[in-house]
Protein backbone atom coordinates (compact mmCIF):
# COMPACT_ATOMS: atom_id res chain seq x y z
CA UNK A 1 0.00 0.00 0.00
CA UNK A 2 3.05 2.93 0.89
CA UNK A 3 4.27 1.94 -2.39
CA UNK A 4 1.68 3.45 -3.97
CA UNK A 5 1.16 6.48 -1.27
CA UNK A 6 2.43 9.14 -3.76
CA UNK A 7 -0.30 8.06 -6.49
CA UNK A 8 -3.21 7.86 -4.13
CA UNK A 9 -2.04 11.54 -2.99
CA UNK A 10 -2.23 12.52 -6.48
CA UNK A 11 -5.72 11.55 -7.29
CA UNK A 12 -7.16 13.07 -4.16
CA UNK A 13 -5.07 16.04 -5.01
CA UNK A 14 -6.64 15.72 -8.39
CA UNK A 15 -9.99 15.92 -7.50
CA UNK A 16 -9.30 18.37 -4.91
CA UNK A 17 -7.90 21.09 -7.50
CA UNK A 18 -10.78 19.62 -9.90
CA UNK A 19 -13.93 20.99 -7.59
CA UNK A 20 -12.28 24.79 -7.08
CA UNK A 21 -11.73 24.76 -11.16
CA UNK A 22 -14.68 23.31 -11.72
CA UNK A 23 -15.85 26.81 -10.63
CA UNK A 24 -14.50 28.47 -13.32
CA UNK A 25 -14.58 26.13 -16.23
CA UNK A 26 -16.51 22.41 -15.76
CA UNK A 27 -14.66 21.58 -18.86
CA UNK A 28 -10.80 22.16 -18.12
CA UNK A 29 -11.41 21.29 -14.60
CA UNK A 30 -12.32 17.40 -15.48
CA UNK A 31 -9.38 17.65 -18.40
CA UNK A 32 -7.17 18.28 -15.07
CA UNK A 33 -8.41 15.65 -13.44
CA UNK A 34 -8.32 13.13 -16.13
CA UNK A 35 -4.72 13.66 -16.53
CA UNK A 36 -3.32 13.88 -13.30
CA UNK A 37 -5.36 10.87 -12.07
CA UNK A 38 -4.60 8.68 -15.38
CA UNK A 39 -0.96 9.54 -15.16
CA UNK A 40 -1.11 8.36 -11.21
CA UNK A 41 -2.45 4.69 -12.83
CA UNK A 42 0.25 4.76 -14.89
CA UNK A 43 3.11 5.27 -12.74
CA UNK A 44 1.82 2.79 -10.26
CA UNK A 45 1.75 0.02 -13.02
CA UNK A 46 5.30 1.12 -13.85
CA UNK A 47 6.27 0.71 -10.09
CA UNK A 48 4.24 -2.70 -9.57
CA UNK A 49 6.11 -5.52 -8.81
CA UNK A 50 5.24 -9.46 -8.53
CA UNK A 51 5.11 -8.46 -4.74
CA UNK A 52 2.85 -5.84 -5.19
CA UNK A 53 1.41 -6.96 -8.22
CA UNK A 54 -1.84 -8.54 -6.98
CA UNK A 55 -2.85 -6.14 -4.53
CA UNK A 56 -3.04 -3.52 -7.82
CA UNK A 57 -4.67 -5.58 -9.60
CA UNK A 58 -7.55 -5.70 -6.60
CA UNK A 59 -7.13 -2.10 -5.99
CA UNK A 60 -7.92 -1.34 -9.64
CA UNK A 61 -10.84 -3.90 -9.70
CA UNK A 62 -12.56 -2.23 -6.83
CA UNK A 63 -12.02 1.34 -8.25
CA UNK A 64 -13.65 0.39 -11.52
CA UNK A 65 -16.46 -0.96 -9.86
CA UNK A 66 -16.58 2.28 -7.94
CA UNK A 67 -16.13 4.84 -10.34
CA UNK A 68 -19.03 2.39 -12.73
CA UNK A 69 -21.56 2.86 -9.76
CA UNK A 70 -20.93 6.46 -9.17
CA UNK A 71 -21.52 7.18 -12.86
CA UNK A 72 -24.69 4.74 -13.12
CA UNK A 73 -26.05 7.07 -10.17
CA UNK A 74 -25.55 9.88 -11.86
CA UNK A 75 -22.19 11.27 -10.30
CA UNK A 76 -20.33 12.07 -13.27
CA UNK A 77 -22.16 13.76 -16.23
CA UNK A 78 -21.42 15.95 -19.17
CA UNK A 79 -24.49 17.93 -20.65
CA UNK A 80 -26.38 16.02 -18.67
CA UNK A 81 -25.64 12.55 -19.49
CA UNK A 82 -23.64 10.06 -17.65
CA UNK A 83 -20.10 10.00 -18.65
CA UNK A 84 -19.37 6.37 -19.10
CA UNK A 85 -15.48 7.30 -20.26
CA UNK A 86 -14.76 7.99 -17.09
CA UNK A 87 -15.69 4.32 -16.12
CA UNK A 88 -13.77 2.89 -19.09
CA UNK A 89 -10.22 3.23 -18.77
CA UNK A 90 -10.14 1.33 -14.98
CA UNK A 91 -11.65 -1.49 -16.58
CA UNK A 92 -9.38 -1.77 -19.45
CA UNK A 93 -6.98 -0.98 -16.90
CA UNK A 94 -7.86 -4.16 -14.55
CA UNK A 95 -8.18 -6.59 -17.52
CA UNK A 96 -4.75 -5.75 -19.40
CA UNK A 97 -3.01 -6.38 -15.76
CA UNK A 98 -5.03 -9.29 -15.56
CA UNK A 99 -4.29 -11.15 -18.99
CA UNK A 100 -0.83 -9.35 -19.60
CA UNK A 101 1.25 -9.27 -16.58
CA UNK A 102 4.18 -9.01 -17.91
CA UNK A 103 3.83 -6.32 -20.21
CA UNK A 104 4.00 -4.06 -17.51
CA UNK A 105 5.60 -1.15 -19.31
CA UNK A 106 3.38 -1.32 -22.49
CA UNK A 107 0.19 -0.96 -20.48
CA UNK A 108 2.09 2.09 -18.46
CA UNK A 109 2.51 3.58 -21.75
CA UNK A 110 -0.34 2.95 -23.12
CA UNK A 111 -2.30 5.05 -19.84
CA UNK A 112 0.27 7.39 -20.07
CA UNK A 113 -0.44 8.21 -23.96
CA UNK A 114 -4.05 8.40 -22.58
CA UNK A 115 -3.61 10.76 -19.64
CA UNK A 116 -1.25 13.28 -21.15
CA UNK A 117 -1.93 12.93 -24.88
CA UNK A 118 -5.33 13.16 -24.75
CA UNK A 119 -6.12 15.66 -21.77
CA UNK A 120 -3.61 18.17 -23.15
CA UNK A 121 -5.06 17.72 -26.66
CA UNK A 122 -8.46 18.77 -25.40
CA UNK A 123 -7.19 21.33 -23.54
CA UNK A 124 -5.14 23.22 -26.08
CA UNK A 125 -7.79 22.28 -28.62
CA UNK A 126 -10.83 23.67 -26.86
CA UNK A 127 -8.67 26.70 -25.52
CA UNK A 128 -7.42 27.56 -29.58
CA UNK A 129 -10.87 27.20 -30.80
CA UNK A 130 -12.42 29.69 -28.54
CA UNK A 131 -9.72 32.12 -29.27
CA UNK A 132 -9.46 31.82 -32.70
CA UNK A 133 -11.62 29.11 -34.03
CA UNK A 134 -11.11 28.92 -37.64
CA UNK A 135 -9.64 32.20 -38.67
CA UNK A 136 -6.59 30.81 -40.13
CA UNK A 137 -7.56 27.53 -41.37
CA UNK A 138 -11.04 25.17 -40.77
CA UNK A 139 -10.11 23.62 -37.38
CA UNK A 140 -13.42 21.52 -36.67
CA UNK A 141 -13.35 17.73 -37.61
CA UNK A 142 -16.42 16.08 -37.37
CA UNK A 143 -15.40 11.95 -38.00
CA UNK A 144 -17.51 10.54 -35.07
CA UNK A 145 -20.70 11.92 -33.19
CA UNK A 146 -18.39 14.70 -31.22
CA UNK A 147 -16.49 17.24 -32.98
CA UNK A 148 -12.99 17.58 -32.67
CA UNK A 149 -10.06 20.10 -33.69
CA UNK A 150 -7.34 19.27 -36.02
CA UNK A 151 -5.43 21.88 -33.52
CA UNK A 152 -6.33 19.35 -31.03
CA UNK A 153 -5.45 16.41 -33.31
CA UNK A 154 -1.76 17.40 -33.79
CA UNK A 155 -1.25 17.96 -29.94
CA UNK A 156 -2.33 14.34 -29.27
CA UNK A 157 -0.03 13.23 -32.51
CA UNK A 158 2.79 15.33 -31.48
CA UNK A 159 2.73 14.72 -27.61
CA UNK A 160 2.11 10.75 -27.92
CA UNK A 161 5.19 11.12 -30.20
CA UNK A 162 7.36 12.10 -27.89
CA UNK A 163 6.02 9.80 -25.45
CA UNK A 164 6.97 6.75 -27.53
CA UNK A 165 10.30 8.31 -28.38
CA UNK A 166 10.60 8.50 -24.09
CA UNK A 167 9.62 4.35 -24.04
CA UNK A 168 11.21 3.44 -26.97
CA UNK A 169 14.48 5.51 -27.19
CA UNK A 170 16.37 3.74 -29.77
CA UNK A 171 13.41 2.90 -32.14
CA UNK A 172 13.26 4.61 -35.03
CA UNK A 173 11.72 7.91 -35.05
CA UNK A 174 9.74 7.57 -37.86
CA UNK A 175 8.40 4.19 -37.30
CA UNK A 176 7.39 6.01 -33.70
CA UNK A 177 5.76 9.29 -35.46
CA UNK A 178 3.70 6.66 -38.01
CA UNK A 179 2.44 4.97 -34.66
CA UNK A 180 1.53 8.29 -33.10
CA UNK A 181 -0.43 9.36 -36.08
CA UNK A 182 -2.56 6.23 -35.83
CA UNK A 183 -2.93 6.49 -32.20
CA UNK A 184 -4.38 10.42 -33.16
CA UNK A 185 -6.89 9.02 -35.56
CA UNK A 186 -8.38 6.19 -33.36
CA UNK A 187 -9.28 8.86 -30.88
CA UNK A 188 -10.88 11.02 -33.89
CA UNK A 189 -13.67 8.91 -34.56
CA UNK A 190 -13.87 7.69 -30.88
CA UNK A 191 -16.81 9.59 -29.19
CA UNK A 192 -18.96 9.75 -25.79
CA UNK A 193 -15.53 8.94 -23.76
CA UNK A 194 -15.11 5.90 -26.23
CA UNK A 195 -11.16 7.14 -26.41
CA UNK A 196 -10.85 5.86 -22.77
CA UNK A 197 -11.07 2.34 -24.26
CA UNK A 198 -10.07 2.59 -27.87
CA UNK A 199 -6.69 4.71 -27.39
CA UNK A 200 -5.21 2.34 -24.61
CA UNK A 201 -6.24 -1.08 -26.48
CA UNK A 202 -4.89 0.42 -29.67
CA UNK A 203 -1.41 1.39 -27.95
CA UNK A 204 -1.36 -2.30 -26.36
CA UNK A 205 -2.26 -3.96 -29.39
CA UNK A 206 -0.16 -2.53 -32.07
CA UNK A 207 3.09 -2.09 -29.93
CA UNK A 208 4.86 -5.54 -31.96
CA UNK A 209 3.07 -4.29 -35.48
CA UNK A 210 3.51 -0.22 -35.49
CA UNK A 211 7.28 0.29 -33.77
CA UNK A 212 9.32 -1.56 -35.61
CA UNK A 213 8.99 -1.76 -39.56
CA UNK A 214 11.51 -0.84 -42.44
CA UNK A 215 10.24 2.33 -43.91
CA UNK A 216 10.30 2.79 -47.98
CA UNK A 217 9.95 5.88 -50.20
CA UNK A 218 8.11 4.19 -52.38
CA UNK A 219 5.06 3.11 -50.34
CA UNK A 220 5.09 6.14 -48.83
CA UNK A 221 4.99 8.14 -52.65
CA UNK A 222 3.03 4.96 -53.90
CA UNK A 223 0.12 5.71 -50.93
CA UNK A 224 -0.30 9.70 -51.39
CA UNK A 225 -0.72 9.36 -54.93
CA UNK A 226 -3.45 6.48 -54.67
CA UNK A 227 -4.81 8.74 -52.09
CA UNK A 228 -4.94 11.59 -53.94
CA UNK A 229 -6.36 9.37 -56.87
CA UNK A 230 -9.03 8.44 -54.37
CA UNK A 231 -10.40 11.64 -53.30
CA UNK A 232 -10.63 12.87 -56.87
CA UNK A 233 -13.15 9.83 -57.98
CA UNK A 234 -14.82 10.60 -54.57
CA UNK A 235 -14.27 6.56 -53.47
CA UNK A 236 -13.45 7.90 -49.69
CA UNK A 237 -14.05 10.66 -47.91
CA UNK A 238 -10.79 11.81 -45.59
CA UNK A 239 -11.41 9.54 -42.97
CA UNK A 240 -11.51 7.35 -44.78
CA UNK A 241 -9.00 7.70 -46.80
CA UNK A 242 -6.92 8.15 -43.25
CA UNK A 243 -8.24 4.19 -41.95
CA UNK A 244 -7.79 2.78 -45.36
CA UNK A 245 -4.07 3.87 -44.85
CA UNK A 246 -3.74 2.62 -41.43
CA UNK A 247 -5.50 -0.92 -42.89
CA UNK A 248 -3.09 -1.05 -45.30
CA UNK A 249 0.04 -0.52 -43.64
CA UNK A 250 -0.84 -2.67 -40.65
CA UNK A 251 -1.22 -5.07 -43.59
CA UNK A 252 2.38 -3.87 -45.25
CA UNK A 253 4.51 -4.06 -42.30
CA UNK A 254 2.11 -8.09 -41.49
CA UNK A 255 3.39 -9.02 -44.71
CA UNK A 256 -0.22 -9.91 -44.86
CA UNK A 257 -2.54 -9.74 -48.71
CA UNK A 258 -2.40 -6.03 -48.84
CA UNK A 259 -3.86 -7.10 -52.43
CA UNK A 260 -7.17 -7.61 -51.01
CA UNK A 261 -8.01 -4.50 -49.85
CA UNK A 262 -7.33 -2.80 -52.70
CA UNK A 263 -9.60 -5.31 -54.27
CA UNK A 264 -12.42 -4.92 -52.04
CA UNK A 265 -12.04 -0.73 -52.38
CA UNK A 266 -12.05 -0.62 -55.82
CA UNK A 267 -14.64 -3.34 -56.76
CA UNK A 268 -17.00 -1.64 -53.59
CA UNK A 269 -16.43 1.73 -55.10
CA UNK A 270 -17.15 1.23 -58.53
CA UNK A 271 -20.47 -0.94 -57.01
CA UNK A 272 -21.74 1.92 -55.18
CA UNK A 273 -20.92 4.30 -58.27
CA UNK A 274 -24.17 2.41 -59.86
CA UNK A 275 -26.04 4.00 -57.77
CA UNK A 276 -24.55 7.53 -56.98
CA UNK A 277 -27.86 8.93 -58.81
CA UNK A 278 -29.90 6.70 -57.44
CA UNK A 279 -31.43 7.47 -53.67
CA UNK A 280 -34.12 4.96 -52.20
CA UNK A 281 -35.86 6.43 -49.15
CA UNK A 282 -35.63 3.29 -47.61
CA UNK A 283 -31.67 3.15 -47.63
CA UNK A 284 -29.18 4.75 -44.69
CA UNK A 285 -28.17 7.95 -45.44
CA UNK A 286 -24.71 7.10 -46.31
CA UNK A 287 -25.50 4.56 -49.21
CA UNK A 288 -24.05 5.06 -52.18
CA UNK A 289 -22.02 8.07 -50.73
CA UNK A 290 -18.03 8.28 -50.69
CA UNK A 291 -17.45 5.58 -47.39
CA UNK A 292 -16.27 7.06 -44.34
CA UNK A 293 -13.91 5.86 -41.47
CA UNK A 294 -16.55 3.78 -40.14
CA UNK A 295 -17.35 1.91 -43.02
CA UNK A 296 -13.92 1.31 -43.34
CA UNK A 297 -13.66 0.15 -40.08
CA UNK A 298 -16.54 -1.94 -40.53
CA UNK A 299 -15.74 -4.08 -43.62
CA UNK A 300 -11.78 -4.20 -43.02
CA UNK A 301 -11.36 -4.05 -39.12
CA UNK A 302 -11.52 -7.39 -38.39
CA UNK A 303 -9.09 -8.16 -40.77
CA UNK A 304 -6.62 -6.08 -38.80
CA UNK A 305 -7.79 -8.11 -35.31
CA UNK A 306 -7.02 -11.60 -36.81
CA UNK A 307 -3.81 -10.06 -37.53
CA UNK A 308 -3.19 -8.50 -34.26
CA UNK A 309 -4.33 -12.23 -32.43
CA UNK A 310 -3.54 -14.54 -34.73
CA UNK A 311 0.20 -12.92 -36.84
CA UNK A 312 2.55 -16.06 -35.48
CA UNK A 313 0.16 -18.39 -37.45
CA UNK A 314 0.13 -17.57 -41.53
CA UNK A 315 -2.13 -20.05 -43.01
CA UNK A 316 -5.00 -19.53 -40.86
CA UNK A 317 -4.74 -16.03 -40.39
CA UNK A 318 -4.52 -15.51 -43.95
CA UNK A 319 -7.60 -18.25 -43.71
CA UNK A 320 -9.48 -15.75 -41.77
CA UNK A 321 -8.43 -12.45 -44.01
CA UNK A 322 -9.51 -13.51 -46.93
CA UNK A 323 -12.83 -15.07 -45.43
CA UNK A 324 -13.58 -11.28 -43.44
CA UNK A 325 -12.95 -9.63 -46.93
CA UNK A 326 -14.89 -12.54 -48.70
CA UNK A 327 -17.99 -11.54 -46.46
CA UNK A 328 -17.59 -8.00 -47.17
CA UNK A 329 -17.42 -7.57 -51.02
CA UNK A 330 -20.44 -10.34 -50.82
CA UNK A 331 -22.23 -7.78 -48.61
CA UNK A 332 -21.56 -5.21 -50.67
CA UNK A 333 -22.58 -6.14 -53.97
CA UNK A 334 -25.46 -7.72 -53.13
CA UNK A 335 -26.30 -4.39 -51.81
CA UNK A 336 -25.26 -2.22 -54.35
CA UNK A 337 -26.41 -4.44 -57.19
CA UNK A 338 -29.58 -5.09 -56.00
CA UNK A 339 -30.18 -1.56 -55.67
CA UNK A 340 -29.33 -0.81 -59.23
CA UNK A 341 -31.10 -3.87 -60.71
CA UNK A 342 -34.24 -3.79 -58.95
CA UNK A 343 -36.53 -6.70 -58.83
CA UNK A 344 -38.72 -7.61 -55.68
CA UNK A 345 -36.86 -7.68 -52.09
CA UNK A 346 -38.37 -10.49 -49.75
CA UNK A 347 -37.01 -11.12 -45.83
CA UNK A 348 -34.82 -14.03 -44.65
CA UNK A 349 -36.91 -14.01 -41.41
CA UNK A 350 -40.33 -13.97 -42.26
CA UNK A 351 -40.06 -15.05 -46.16
CA UNK A 352 -42.64 -11.94 -46.94
CA UNK A 353 -41.76 -8.82 -49.37
CA UNK A 354 -40.14 -5.60 -48.05
CA UNK A 355 -39.30 -2.34 -49.44
CA UNK A 356 -36.22 -2.13 -51.91
CA UNK A 357 -33.10 -0.86 -50.60
CA UNK A 358 -34.08 -1.76 -46.29
CA UNK A 359 -31.59 -3.66 -44.54
CA UNK A 360 -32.58 -7.60 -44.17
CA UNK A 361 -34.10 -7.35 -47.58
CA UNK A 362 -32.58 -9.75 -50.13
CA UNK A 363 -33.22 -10.06 -53.98
CA UNK A 364 -32.01 -12.45 -56.74
CA UNK A 365 -30.05 -9.90 -58.76
CA UNK A 366 -28.58 -8.94 -55.50
CA UNK A 367 -27.85 -12.87 -53.99
CA UNK A 368 -26.34 -13.81 -57.26
CA UNK A 369 -24.31 -10.31 -57.06
CA UNK A 370 -23.31 -11.43 -53.76
CA UNK A 371 -22.18 -15.01 -54.54
CA UNK A 372 -20.20 -13.99 -57.52
CA UNK A 373 -18.19 -11.16 -55.17
CA UNK A 374 -17.50 -14.35 -52.38
CA UNK A 375 -16.23 -16.87 -55.35
CA UNK A 376 -14.28 -14.11 -56.67
CA UNK A 377 -12.18 -13.89 -53.05
CA UNK A 378 -12.07 -17.78 -53.44
CA UNK A 379 -10.64 -17.87 -56.31
CA UNK A 380 -8.18 -15.16 -55.18
CA UNK A 381 -7.46 -17.26 -52.80
CA UNK A 382 -7.02 -20.25 -54.94
CA UNK A 383 -4.14 -18.26 -56.92
CA UNK A 384 -2.19 -16.69 -54.19
CA UNK A 385 -3.25 -18.26 -51.09
CA UNK A 386 -1.17 -19.59 -48.63
CA UNK A 387 -1.46 -23.31 -49.58
CA UNK A 388 -1.54 -25.54 -52.23
CA UNK A 389 -2.54 -28.20 -53.92
CA UNK A 390 -6.09 -30.15 -52.71
CA UNK A 391 -5.58 -28.07 -49.44
CA UNK A 392 -5.88 -24.53 -52.07
CA UNK A 393 -8.97 -25.87 -53.34
CA UNK A 394 -10.71 -27.06 -49.92
CA UNK A 395 -9.38 -23.66 -48.91
CA UNK A 396 -10.75 -21.67 -51.63
CA UNK A 397 -14.30 -23.68 -52.06
CA UNK A 398 -14.65 -23.46 -48.01
CA UNK A 399 -13.79 -19.29 -48.49
CA UNK A 400 -16.36 -19.18 -50.88
CA UNK A 401 -19.71 -20.67 -49.29
CA UNK A 402 -18.41 -19.10 -45.91
CA UNK A 403 -18.47 -15.38 -47.46
CA UNK A 404 -21.75 -16.33 -48.86
CA UNK A 405 -23.23 -17.32 -45.71
CA UNK A 406 -21.60 -14.72 -43.53
CA UNK A 407 -23.59 -12.50 -46.20
CA UNK A 408 -26.96 -14.07 -45.79
CA UNK A 409 -26.34 -13.59 -41.99
CA UNK A 410 -25.85 -9.88 -42.82
CA UNK A 411 -29.16 -9.25 -43.92
CA UNK A 412 -31.19 -11.53 -40.85
CA UNK A 413 -28.64 -9.82 -38.22
CA UNK A 414 -29.95 -6.25 -40.32
CA UNK A 415 -33.33 -7.48 -39.95
CA UNK A 416 -33.55 -8.26 -36.47
CA UNK A 417 -31.04 -6.10 -35.02
CA UNK A 418 -30.56 -2.92 -37.11
CA UNK A 419 -32.65 0.35 -36.21
CA UNK A 420 -35.81 0.52 -38.56
CA UNK A 421 -37.49 4.03 -38.75
CA UNK A 422 -41.26 5.16 -40.41
CA UNK A 423 -41.13 7.53 -43.04
CA UNK A 424 -43.51 10.48 -43.19
CA UNK A 425 -44.86 8.29 -46.36
CA UNK A 426 -45.74 5.24 -43.42
CA UNK A 427 -42.81 3.12 -44.82
CA UNK A 428 -39.80 1.41 -42.98
CA UNK A 429 -36.31 3.28 -43.62
CA UNK A 430 -32.89 2.90 -42.14
CA UNK A 431 -32.88 6.28 -41.32
CA UNK A 432 -35.17 8.75 -39.65
CA UNK A 433 -36.68 10.14 -36.11
CA UNK A 434 -39.46 7.58 -35.60
CA UNK A 435 -37.86 4.40 -34.06
CA UNK A 436 -40.03 1.40 -34.78
CA UNK A 437 -37.56 -1.73 -34.88
CA UNK A 438 -34.21 -2.63 -34.33
CA UNK A 439 -32.17 -1.10 -31.52
CA UNK A 440 -31.60 2.57 -31.69
CA UNK A 441 -27.71 3.20 -33.01
CA UNK A 442 -27.00 0.01 -34.43
CA UNK A 443 -26.37 1.17 -37.80
CA UNK A 444 -25.61 -0.78 -40.98
CA UNK A 445 -21.91 -0.11 -40.03
CA UNK A 446 -22.75 -2.23 -36.30
CA UNK A 447 -24.69 -4.97 -38.51
CA UNK A 448 -21.68 -5.15 -41.10
CA UNK A 449 -18.70 -5.46 -38.16
CA UNK A 450 -20.98 -7.24 -36.09
CA UNK A 451 -21.70 -10.11 -39.06
CA UNK A 452 -18.71 -10.23 -40.33
CA UNK A 453 -16.77 -10.50 -36.59
CA UNK A 454 -19.36 -13.23 -35.93
CA UNK A 455 -18.55 -14.99 -39.75
CA UNK A 456 -14.98 -15.24 -38.45
CA UNK A 457 -15.23 -16.36 -35.24
CA UNK A 458 -17.21 -19.39 -36.54
CA UNK A 459 -15.33 -20.03 -39.06
CA UNK A 460 -11.73 -19.84 -36.85
CA UNK A 461 -13.36 -22.53 -34.34
CA UNK A 462 -14.83 -25.09 -37.54
CA UNK A 463 -10.83 -24.82 -38.23
CA UNK A 464 -10.03 -25.74 -35.11
CA UNK A 465 -11.65 -28.44 -34.81
CA UNK A 466 -11.53 -30.17 -38.30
Amino acid sequence: MRVYLSDLVIVFSAIAITLVLSKWSTFYARKVLHILAISACAHAVSITTSDTFQFFVYLIGGFSVLLTFAVWKGFFKTEGRRSWGIAYFPWVLFFLMLIFPSQLKLISLSFYILAISDGLSAIIGRWYNERWGSKFFPNEIQWGRDSKTFIGSLVFALSSWVLLMFFYPQSHVFCLFVWALTIASIELISSSGSDNLTVPLWVFFTQSILMEFTFDPIWMITGIALALLIYKFKWLTISGIVFSAILALVFLIADAPLYLLFIFLMLGSLASRLNHRKTLSTSESKSSKPRDAFQVIANGGISVLILLFFGGYPEFRDFLIYVSISVALADTLSSEFGVFFGGRTFSLIRFKEVPKGLSGGVSLAGTGAGLVGASLVGLLSYLHGNWNGDSAVFASVMITIIGFLGMLLDSIMGELFQSKYRTDEGLLSDSGDVLVGGFSGFTNDTTNWVSNALTVFLAAIWVMLV
